[in-house]
């Protein structure tokens, strides 16, 4: 009896061991691709409204920072209707995220992140600038510092900018540190 014990026992723990775990077997959902498809024929459609996304609205994040200057351009549509359904920068989710990639795109990408900003209405660009503006509130009062160095970097790294582009960032510059200093003051 005891030595069947112990076979039923080993027999138990081997036939678990090699089945697989049903949860770890499967892939999870939520590691779907989260870029715009960069084809040219690709066209994402713009994201409905959070309540009626249930948290999926932003998978076109990623496609700011795409390569394709089409995807960019698709990507800058998607953001300015998902930011008319959530007007307040602070209260819609993952705006930190969301500012992170604007601020990344257009470091990366200057001349299409002005060329988009100047086909907004004025309001979207108040948008944009809060957006952006939110990235470096975080640095308190060492803000402007960081806003220098940013600016900096994307003045010497845009070879392809204008006259136009570069007093436009000045002006964009100008625009998202009074926003920060703003912000800071009403803390």
């Amino acid at each position: 009896m005891k030595y069947l014990a112990k076979a039923l026992l080993i027999t138990l723990i081997v036939g678990c061991s090699d089945t697989p775990n049903e949860q770890t077997a499967e892939e999870p959902k939520a590691a779907e691709s989260t870029i715009i498809d960069t084809s040219a024929a690709a066209a994402p459609s713009p994201a409905p409204p959070p309540a009626e996304n249930s948290g999926n609205q932003l998978k076109w994040w990623d496609s700011l920072l795409s390569d394709n200057p089409s995807t960019r351009r698709k990507a800058i549509d998607i953001y300015k209707d998902v930011r008319a359904h959530n007007k307040a920068s602070a209260e819609h989710e993952n705006s930190e995220l969301l500012s992170g990639y604007l601020k990344t795109f257009f470091s990366t990408y200057p001349p299409d992140f002005m060329s988009a900003y100047v086909s907004m209405t004025e309001p979207e660009r108040k948008t944009i600038r809060t957006d952006l503006a939110h990235e470096f509130y975080a640095a308190g009062q060492e803000y402007k510092s960081y806003l220098d160095e940013y600016f900096s970097n994307i003045q010497n790294s845009c070879d392809r900018c204008t006259d136009e582009e570069t007093t436009l960032m000045k002006d964009i510059r100008q625009k998202v540190e009074a926003d920060v200093k703003r912000a800071i003051e009403t803390k």
